[in-house]
């Protein structure tokens, strides 16, 4: 970008970048299982990286004083985040696997919440960006 005499170069604000890897996240997260099961490379450990993936950006988000989220937004990821609980742990370790991802009820419900967490942002659904500095290439 050139830069004007006079006039600041616009800056990408510090909430800007946390609420993108969100976005991708609940992307990856609401995206049908085809697509889904698509993006997993075999050397990953599965289905649990998009549980990581949002862990981490949910985490982020919400730990950054600059990022202002409405109380719908906080709510509907909170109810994403409450899914992944109630999947995680020993007892659950059979939604962890590709057909789980394709076939149970558990990521279609954990799917529908990432769908309507995205509009409670009033973002779409779209193939998350390949980062190739990640495991998954979204």
């Amino acid at each position: 970008m050139k830069k004007t005499p006079g006039k600041p170069v616009p800056r990408t604000a510090p909430a800007d970048g946390a609420l993108a890897r969100l976005r991708d996240a609940l992307r990856a997260l609401a995206l049908p299982a085809d697509v889904q099961a698509g993006l997993l490379p075999s050397f990953t450990g599965g289905p649990d990286e998009f549980a990581l993936h949002f862990d981490q950006e949910f985490r982020a988000a919400t730990a950054d004083r600059a990022v202002r989220l409405s109380q719908a937004q906080r709510r509907a990821l909170q109810v994403v985040d409450g899914l992944l609980d109630r999947m995680s742990g020993q007892d659950n370790a059979r939604l962890w696997t590709t057909g789980a991802l394709v076939h149970s009820r558990e990521w279609t419900r954990l799917r529908k919440a990432a769908g309507s967490a995205l509009e409670a942002f009033g973002w779409n659904l779209e193939v998350p960006p390949a980062r190739p500095f990640e495991h998954i290439e979204w």
